[in-house]
């Protein structure tokens, strides 16, 4: 690793509890945006993020330090599809010399914000092994899992395989967010939602004596289906959830979740949520 990727081993190692008590402090700022999401927004968000997760230093630890430095100011862009063609929800962008961002760029967020906006009914949203409702909490998800990418893009060794999701991404996304896949997906009820990570942390903390430039997409299943060439048909793995969000009585969402570790009581919720 470049010397500034190693920055991230200094970084606290959170617990699940201790991450979502994060999310859920950046999450309250922010909750009343929920039916209307701008790119200020999502800055502002990420700003926080920077503040909580990083302290404060992801524009220079990370980025305008050297090796490599690249400059520090990150675009955000709204991709302005609709949801019926949108692939991604959000992701980092490298730039390079044939895109208009490069003159001011190194780096931006690109969200599809005209799509999140444009749900008015209620859907699952899944990042990383967290579900949550709210579209907020989800970018908050979502641009935790990009932050490392830029990290990964930075650095001339971690991307020598050309790889986004490399072992570097799954050992410290799980050390430092505790994401457990890098998936992100919206659903329209928990059936797709597995019970148990335990098999899953085991496979990410046996990781830690790979190569960095290997591929993780190959050493992990990280894949919510299968073709079975047999049928022609996917068959469903489910999505990975912390234990935190599954319990006996049912799939518990980030928004419900108290800091100390108790659900907050279901109550009617007349607010719009959006779809991805």
């Amino acid at each position: 690793m470049d010397a500034s990727t190693k920055a991230i081993t200094v970084l606290p190692e959170l617990t699940v509890r201790q991450n979502i008590t994060n999310i859920l402090s950046i999450y309250n700022a922010f909750r009343d945006e929920e039916d209307d999401i701008t790119l200020e927004t999502v800055s502002n968000i990420f700003t926080e993020i920077d503040n909580l997760y990083y302290k404060g230093t992801f524009r220079t630890r990370f980025l305008a330090s050297g090796p490599n430095k690249k400059r520090n100011a990150i675009n955000y862009k709204d991709s302005e599809t609709d949801c019926d063609n949108t692939e991604s929800f959000l992701e980092a962008v490298a730039y390079d010399e044939d895109d208009d961002e490069f003159a001011t760029n190194d780096y931006g967020f690109h969200i599809a914000l005209t799509c999140l906006n444009s749900i008015d009914d209620e859907k699952v949203f899944y990042s990383g092994g967290y579900i949550t409702k709210s579209k907020i909490i989800y970018i908050i998800l979502m641009l935790l899992h990009e932050s490392i990418h830029i990290i990964e893009y930075k650095d001339s060794l971690l991307t020598e395989s050309e790889n986004e999701h490399t072992v570097y991404f799954f050992q410290y996304g799980y050390k430092r967010f505790k994401l457990l896949s890098r998936l992100s997906q919206m659903m329209d009820d928990e059936s797709e939602l597995a019970a148990t990570a335990a098999e899953r942390i085991a496979d990410i903390v046996n990781l830690e004596g790979n190569e960095i430039v290997d591929d993780g997409v190959d050493i992990l299943n990280d894949h919510s289906s299968y073709r079975n060439e047999n049928t022609d048909t996917n068959v469903s793995l489910g999505y990975v959830v912390h234990d935190i969000c599954n319990t006996a009585r049912g799939f518990r969402y980030i928004e419900n979740i108290r800091a100390g570790g108790k659900t907050r009581r279901n109550r009617k919720n007349n607010r719009k949520t959006r779809r991805h």
